[in-house]
């Protein structure tokens, strides 16, 4: 979920509707799995995901609106239209029992962690992808250097929503069911890691599994449920909060330089 918020903010927009979005994806892929089919699924989750990083990417582009306000309206409308199909075809508005034929937890993480590797790898050595991250500093720049900004955010889109959908899939598979609350608060996590690691993949799965780790330790400690489910975006915000400190410095030692 991480790389798929880097892989868009690279491109210079952010997906503050994450959750939402797999949310949606997750109750498209028990839908499908119902039909028999697991690969139906699939393909159902993936179209989900692909048509709201479209739509960002295309009220971004297109019609220039900021992306974090669009963001927040498909967040809600991803949250209540996976609840209302889940209503429509389960008769329960907020969960989903998930069907036996279905893909199985051990192959969707091997899946997803396959997607995240290529992901890393195309972001490290593949030139056009290791340029997008201009949009992000300079769309004005991006657009001098000839780069089609709509082409590369299309493709980033792309690659979000392969990774968003197994994300979603791994999840579903893990927890048996779709829930309301599937994602877990994940994507809003997500989203903080993206704001730390400055547009690399590669640090996102470092900063995840470190997000991982800490969520376990605390759960080891005799600490009251409340707090030790608020720990992890308690330990966002003060690192973001930090990252910022730490820009504003650098921008007035910038600054103080030029004069």
């Amino acid at each position: 979920i991480a790389i798929a918020g880097v892989w868009l903010a690279r491109t210079g927009v952010i997906n503050i509707a994450l959750d939402g979005q797999i949310a949606f994806c997750s109750i498209a892929y028990v839908i499908g799995v119902s039909t028999g089919y697991w690969f139906i699924g699939l393909v159902l989750s993936f179209i989900v995901a692909e048509t709201i990083g479209a739509i960002l990417i295309i009220f971004k582009e297109k019609y220039k609106l900021d992306e974090l306000l669009v963001g927040i309206g498909l967040l809600y409308l991803c949250y209540g239209l996976s609840q209302l199909m889940s209503k429509l075809v389960f008769n329960n508005p907020g969960y989903a029992l998930l069907g036996k034929d279905n893909i199985g937890e051990g192959l969707s993480f091997f899946i997803a962690i396959v997607f995240a590797i290529f992901a890393i790898i195309a972001e490290i050595f593949t030139r056009k992808v290791r340029l997008s991250k201009v949009i992000a500093e300079s769309q004005e720049l991006a657009s001098l250097q000839g780069i089609n900004t709509n082409k590369l955010r299309q493709f980033h889109g792309l690659v979000a929503s392969l990774l968003i959908m197994i994300a979603s899939v791994y999840l579903v598979e893990h927890g048996g069911a779709f829930t309301s609350q599937v994602s877990g608060q994940r994507g809003f996590l997500a989203l903080a890691i993206v704001a730390i690691v400055n547009h690399s993949g590669l640090y996102a799965i470092f900063w995840a599994f470190g997000f991982a780790l800490g969520q376990k330790l605390v759960y080891t400690l005799p600490l009251p449920n409340e707090l030790l489910e608020a720990a992890p975006y308690i330990i966002a915000i003060v690192l973001l909060i930090l990252r910022g400190r730490k820009n504003n410095f650098i921008i007035k030692l910038k600054l103080l330089m030029n004069k």
